[in-house]
């Protein structure tokens, strides 16, 4: 059990120390999984495990922020309680000295020698409370960084959605151009793509803005599009192009990361399954979320 000052002093930069090593891991697991993976290969299984790992960093920081604090917390309530008891009886040391140099002369140098005594050591609990302020400030901060590297990364994790509404405020904006023909590619293999995808075909479709949509799934060879990519061939008209213009804006009013509209690359292998309509002037490409 701990009693003293300076073994709850020693605990204090103990919990502080390790404290800020989960702060450290924590950071390390946040941006291993936003700035490693990229440079692997999403099928390799050892990329899978790097991803985990990191993910287990940042569970590690996190909790080790969590315990650690609590620890600091705790001390920080002890080591006030004993530094307040020192500073009360150190005032009323303080006192009986100051009455008895009232009462006797001859007791005057005894009375000044534990009055002295007795302002150090009330300076000295002063000065263990300000050296607590410090270290719960540092803390608090820490607190506040863990905190928002927790939201950023549960902001990244959530899944892009359209809801009923959201999908039939789009449909409203584009039924203008209705009829007008689209080729959808979506990137295959995350089901966090198919659920974006279906959505958007339910805004722009028959029961949406009556867009005639031909969807083709698989992959592509040449880039890799991270969020949505509206392009429109050379041979688009005026309207094809107002059309393009006003699918992008629609998608970014619902929050959606959409790029666009540019000129179709022609130099892209689009490689899957599906149906592709030829004279479809404007291409929307689903990939991978930001």
């Amino acid at each position: 059990m701990i009693t003293t000052k300076e073994q709850l002093e020693a605990a204090i930069s103990w919990a502080n120390t390790w404290s800020g090593r989960s702060t450290l891991l924590l950071v390390i697991g946040i941006l291993g999984e936003y700035v490693v993976p990229p440079f692997l290969d999403d099928k390799n299984w050892r990329t899978k495990a790097t991803k985990v790992i990191f993910a287990l960093f940042v569970v590690l920081g996190i909790g080790g922020e969590y315990v650690f604090s609590s620890k600091i917390s705790q001390g920080a309530g002890e080591l006030q309680r004993l530094s307040d008891g020192e500073l009360k009886q150190a005032q009323k040391d303080a006192a009986a000295a100051y009455q008895k140099a009232a009462d006797a002369d001859a007791q005057l140098a005894v009375t000044k020698t534990q009055a002295t005594k007795a302002e150090q050591a009330a300076a000295s609990a002063r000065t263990g409370q300000q050296k607590l302020g410090i270290d719960l400030a540092k803390q608090e901060e820490r607190a506040a960084i863990a905190e928002k590297a927790l939201l950023e990364l549960q902001e990244r994790n959530k899944p892009r959605i359209l809801n009923a509404k959201q999908q039939q405020e789009i449909a409203d904006r584009l039924r203008l151009y209705s009829a007008q023909k689209l080729n959808l590619f979506a990137y295959s293999g995350e089901n966090e793509i198919v659920g974006i995808t279906n959505s958007i075909i339910m805004a722009l479709g028959k029961n949406g803005a009556g867009w005639s949509v031909s969807v083709f799934t698989g992959n592509e060879n040449g880039r890799a599009i991270a969020g949505v990519l509206v392009e429109v061939k050379n041979t688009a008209t005026m309207t094809d192009r107002k059309a393009a213009s006003a699918l992008v804006a629609a998608l970014k009013t619902e929050n959606l990361e959409v790029n666009g509209p540019e000129p179709a690359n022609t130099n892209i292998a689009q490689l899957g399954t599906g149906n592709s309509d030829p004279t479809a002037q404007i291409i929307i490409t689903i990939g991978k979320k930001p």
